[in-house]
């Protein structure tokens, strides 16, 4: 309806015309402004400061603003006549709806500031509210005819953002990093007025905060004028802050000490922490690329080295190219893959591939536990013969110092290299790695100590397990990979073992988790199970010591000299019995020393490294890591006198096990047991359990001595492997190493008929062996 006009003057008011009705419709007027004000808190007793925003609405008129309790019958001038308005209060009331529409409300309480005769007030609850008004509605509303008015101490008077930017060097060593935004016309840099803002208010930069805020929530930054530029006020969206200061934490960012002048600087790896951000949204130096920031996300998956025996699977290719791009931003790396997918096989493609591009210009280092160092000699003989390994081990091992320059690998155990690392400090190794890392765990220990005495252009840590107990262990070993990665011991504790560990601080267990990311490779084997074949079959072989070392030889030269005076008496034939009653010897022996005890002794003393059973020590750290993992295990021998000593063990650590032997009444109830999930280690006969059982709840195999009738053994592994089972299958074979084991399983390969006789004692089966071949089976260990 169009305002009534009446002329207000003795003379009849001039007829009435659509364009001068017109001139007088009401425009909306919004005004906004805040107030600042230091308010007493009761509860802190301290002063704070706040701010109140308003918006006032009022409606002009001709140039007479009308709101609130203004007549209904406005006077206004125009043409030097003077005219009376009737307000239009139905257009009002719709400016009224669409202010309410966009969240503000009818202020309570007066507020300065705004003056009173700005308009009728109005208030919003929150700054989301207020940012989302000033970024969406304000356009809007000056679209369609509003009038805005900005008071100058309008806390959201907002300049908009045209573009992020990180700016440093990338031909520096170390960088030091700027970022910011530009706006307005302006390049400014945000670090200083980001730090003080911290500072001022560190929760409201809290995680928690940031994420609560939801998409649209943003913090308000006022930055003073400079000589340069005015005063502008940024509305940093909280999501962008959330992920810059996630990873800025990472990156120890102090904003104390960056306030009061101390240079945000970052080395190359640090830097690569930033690689998420080198997308479209941020600009950065123009010769910058995913290399020059140090990340892994670009290698290739190159070919594997030619020489290499072996056809890596999927996830082992990306494991090497893994290690290729560790070499190449010169970080070091944890490979953490489950037991049984190749980690050694991993590494050793890596070095033979450097071999072969000429890169490996010193030897590489490998650092294991003794009991390992026969697998890493025959690995790298079966999958890399083209690199030379030299042994560091036993009493002679100082003379062999002088070898090393031969030899592409160098192998050496723990418990020597606390020893000779006077000697091994010396040198700078192209590559250094320690198997079974967990054995760094404790970063004051000897073996620790001297592990970081080393110098290597690359270090690698390899370990299913590295955390056995707590967070600290995987500080040690990335102290020896990337020294000052995690900060030191305290700084690491204070910033994420004790928030994590003590308070199950979920925030700052990502932060640690996105530090490590790049440098930390874990495949599980339900990860990588579509790469895996049904069944894989690992050959672990181990280092006699000690004194089992010593009674294998006295048993040996026993036996030898027995047998030798049967078959001068009565000839091989004749002596059969006899050979295979010194072959069972050996082969006990080979298990535990003590089984050659009288039953009465056996087990009362506790398995210990370079004592009676090298096997046994090998199997319960195997076992460690196995069962903490989840997995299920059948655990087999054919000496049940070997199942009660690995009892005991088991009940001294309190793993839960179940037993099947000969001598057990109810086969039944152990089956169900193990396969309704009540234990996850079944230990099993030859005799009991090498055939009639359906145990697929087995992801695990584990022959504690060999089964040399291959069809027995078979049959064993059959357990686990067969209709039925959905998962991959590992089967582990333990092999002392020197021993009449490992001999005749070699002469097995040659002589499948007579392995089977010399073993499996089989009637009727061939009998025919030479001199050479018994003299084989008794050669001493070295």
């Amino acid at each position: 309806m169009r305002a009534e006009l009446v002329q207000w003057s003795p003379a009849p008011p001039p007829p009435l015309t659509a364009a001068l009705a017109d001139a007088f419709a009401p425009v909306p007027r919004l005004t906004l402004g805040s107030l600042r004000e230091r308010v007493f808190q009761p509860r802190s007793g301290r002063m704070t400061l706040r701010q109140r925003h308003r918006a006032a609405l009022a409606f002009d008129y001709g140039g007479t603003l009308a709101f609130g309790e203004t007549p209904k019958a406005l006077v206004v001038e125009r043409d030097q006549r003077r005219w009376q308005v009737t307000r239009r209060f139905e257009t009002e009331r719709a400016a009224q709806r669409e202010l309410a529409a966009w969240g503000l409300k009818r202020a309570a309480r007066r507020s300065d500031a705004l003056s009173s005769a700005s308009g009728d007030a109005f208030e919003m609850n929150g700054e989301r509210g207020w940012l989302k008004f000033v970024r969406e509605a304000l356009p809007k509303l000056r679209d369609s005819g509003w009038e805005v008015v900005i008071q100058p101490d309008f806390a959201f008077d907002l300049t908009p953002i045209d573009a992020w930017f990180f700016d440093f060097d990338p031909e520096a060593a170390h960088f030091e990093v700027v970022f910011g935004v530009r706006a307005g016309g302006y390049r400014i840099d945000l670090r200083a007025a980001l730090a003080r803002a911290i500072l001022r208010a560190p929760q409201r930069f809290s995680p928690q905060t940031l994420a609560a805020g939801g998409e649209e929530a943003a913090l308000v930054l006022e930055l003073p004028a400079e000589t340069d530029r005015p005063s502008l006020r940024l509305a940093l969206p909280h999501a962008r802050l959330e992920a810059l200061l996630s990873a800025f934490e990472e990156l120890r960012f102090d904003p104390a000490a960056f306030a009061e002048g101390e240079p945000l600087r970052w080395s190359r790896l640090e830097l690569a922490r930033l690689a998420p951000f080198a997308s479209d949204a941020y600009e950065w130096p123009a010769k910058v690329s995913l290399d020059a920031l140090g990340s892994l996300d670009a290698v290739p998956l190159d070919q594997p080295p030619q020489g290499l025996q072996a056809t890596l699977r999927g996830y082992q290719r990306e494991g090497l190219a893994w290690l290729r791009g560790l070499d190449r931003i010169h970080a070091g790396g944890l490979l953490a893959d489950d037991m049984g997918l190749g980690k050694t096989l991993q590494v050793i493609a890596f070095l033979l591939g450097e071999f072969e591009t000429e890169r490996l210009d010193r030897p590489a280092l490998v650092i294991a536990p003794t009991s390992l160092l026969a697998n890493w000699e025959d690995e790298l003989a079966r999958f890399a013969p083209s690199l030379a390994v030299l042994t560091l081990h036993g009493g002679g091992r100082r003379a062999l110092h002088q070898e090393i320059d031969r030899h592409q690998v160098v192998l050496t155990s723990y418990p020597l290299l606390a020893r000779d690392v006077e000697l091994l400090e010396q040198r700078s190794w192209r590559v250094l790695v320690c198997d079974e890392a967990q054995m760094l765990k404790n970063p004051s220990s000897r073996t620790a100590l001297a592990a970081r005495r080393l110098k290597a252009d690359l270090r690698l840590c390899l370990s299913g397990t590295p955390v056995e107990n707590h967070l600290g262990e995987l500080w040690s070993q990335f102290e020896l990979l990337m020294p000052g990665w995690l900060d030191d011991a305290s700084g690491f504790t204070r910033r994420y073992r004790q928030p994590i560990e003590s308070r199950g601080d979920r925030a700052r267990l990502e932060l640690l988790l996105a530090r490590l990311r790049p440098y930390l490779l874990r495949r599980t084997k339900e990860e990588v199970a579509a790469d895996l074949p049904g069944k894989s079959e690992i050959v672990v072989r181990v280092e006699l010591e000690g004194r089992q070392r010593e009674r294998y030889e006295e048993v040996r030269r026993s036996m030898l000299a027995r047998v030798e005076e049967a078959v001068a008496a009565r000839g091989l034939s004749g002596s059969r019995m006899v050979v295979l009653e010194a072959l069972l010897r050996l082969r006990q022996v080979s298990c535990d020393a003590r089984l050659l005890e009288p039953l009465a002794e056996r087990g009362l003393r506790p398995v210990t490294v370079g004592g009676d059973s090298a096997k046994l020590v090998t199997l319960l750290e195997m076992l460690a890591p196995m069962l903490e993992a989840g997995r299920r295990v059948l655990l087999f021998s054919q000496f049940t006198s070997v199942l009660a000593l690995i009892q005991r063990e088991l009940e001294r650590r309190g793993w839960r096990y179940l037993l099947l032997t000969g001598e057990s009444r109810d086969r039944r109830e152990p089956v169900r047991a193990f396969q309704a999930g009540e234990a996850p280690l079944f230990l099993i006969s030859l005799k009991a359990g090498g055939a009639g059982l359906n145990l697929t709840a087995a992801d695990t195999v584990i022959h504690f001595d060999p089964w040399w009738n291959p069809a027995v053994e078979n049959q064993a592994i059959d357990r686990a492997h067969r209709i039925g089972q959905d998962k991959p299958v590992f089967v582990y074979r333990l092999i002392a190493r020197g021993t009449v084991e490992e001999r005749i399983q070699s002469i097995q390969r040659r002589k499948a008929a007579l392995s089977d006789t010399l073993l499996e004692g089989e009637r009727g089966l061939d009998w025919s062996f030479d001199h050479t071949t018994l003299h084989e089976l008794f050669a001493p260990l070295d």
